[in-house]
């Protein structure tokens, strides 16, 4: 008679399961939140701090690329050859 009182190991194991799911649909809808926050308020905030880093590393960087993609289109664009002969009278 003691047993059937006693609540049984499966009571207990639903229990456990029963929190690891309320877990796991938190941590889920947590993730979701998250990523939807990100996307429509957090990107507006996040690009504002990066670009001070971004035009110093592209100011010192990226003039030898932007010259060297500059000069095959002055070559194939007459107006910039017309700009290469400035020298000339």
């Amino acid at each position: 008679m003691v047993q059937p009182n006693s609540p049984s190991i499966g009571c207990y194991l639903g229990y456990i399961f029963g929190i690891l799911a309320i877990l796991w649909v938190s941590y889920l809808l947590y993730l979701l939140i998250g990523t939807v926050w990100r996307c429509c308020f957090g990107s507006g905030s996040r690009r504002s701090e990066p670009d001070p880093p971004f035009p110093l590393s592209q100011t010192t960087a990226p003039h030898p690329p932007s010259q060297a993609h500059a000069q095959p289109s002055r070559r194939s664009d007459p107006r910039p050859s017309q700009d290469s002969g400035v020298g000339m009278p």
